[in-house]
């Protein structure tokens, strides 16, 4: 470590420039690594109902509903005319949006009594996203939107796998963007009255920045490897700051 100290001071220029060459192009190389990064990585590719989800969809193009449409009679029961007429349209609409390749529903497979309850006041339109996590997810992007609220006679409320994943998926980053903005005002205070000075407290934030520009760069190295999940742009934030803190400290 001392010859190292001594010849990063020797050559300090140098290491500098060399320091900022780096930067530079580690920026303009990771930059983009967000749009690779995935939404999913939740299951193993090398399940056995991977394989078959993956089969189904390859060789059938069907899969296991994630669209769900729960079509809810404002009056009456799922079986009088206007609330059938309005579950037959709702099927149709489903099937024509661009990313769902089927969609059948209670009212088109012979009111069967599984996709209604016991009540008969409530019915359920099925639909299918094929591809993967991200795939499905921009699929969805829009149908929640699109389809709840009134339509005639009944009122629809949109789920299923596709949906239920956008939203938390959705919450999850309005979250970490919420914490993270509660998280740094706080961490900059702390600095200041930690090292006793603003130019010293500033010391962490180019030290964090390198940091995280380096990691931006080796994610898209490893995205073309692996799946790497988008959560990993806010935990890449939290550790470049936190190490370049405590490194910080030791100097």
């Amino acid at each position: 470590m001392r010859r190292l100290g001594s010849f990063v001071l020797r050559r300090r220029w140098w290491v500098l420039i060399g320091g900022l060459l780096l930067a530079g192009l580690a920026g303009a190389y990771g930059s983009g690594a967000s749009e690779r990064l995935s939404a999913g990585g939740f299951n193993e590719p090398g399940a056995e109902s991977s394989r078959a989800a993956r089969a189904l969809q390859d060789d059938f193009r069907t899969g296991p509903p994630n669209v769900i449409l729960l079509v809810t009679a404002d009056h009456g029961k799922v079986t009088d005319p206007d609330v059938v007429a309005a579950g037959l349209r709702l099927t149709k609409e489903l099937g024509r949006q661009h990313a769902v390749v089927e969609s059948y529903s209670f009212w088109t497979l012979g009111q069967v009594p599984q996709l209604r309850n016991k009540q008969a006041t409530r019915a359920m339109v099925l639909g299918f996203i094929p591809g993967d996590e991200d795939a499905v997810k921009k699929g969805i992007e829009g149908l929640s939107d699109h389809f709840t609220g009134r339509s005639g006679p009944v009122t629809v409320g949109v789920g299923g796998a596709a949906e239920t994943f956008r939203a938390v998926s959705a919450q999850a980053e309005k979250d970490l963007k919420k914490a993270e903005l509660i998280s740094t005002p706080i961490t900059l205070i702390l600095l200041v009255l930690v090292f006793g000075g603003l130019v010293a407290a500033a010391m962490p934030l180019p030290v964090a920045g390198l940091a995280v520009i380096g990691t931006l760069a080796v994610l898209r190295i490893f995205t073309a490897f692996t799946n790497v999940s988008v959560f990993a742009l806010n935990l890449t934030t939290a550790m470049g700051l936190g190490l370049a803190i405590d490194y910080s400290l030791f100097m």
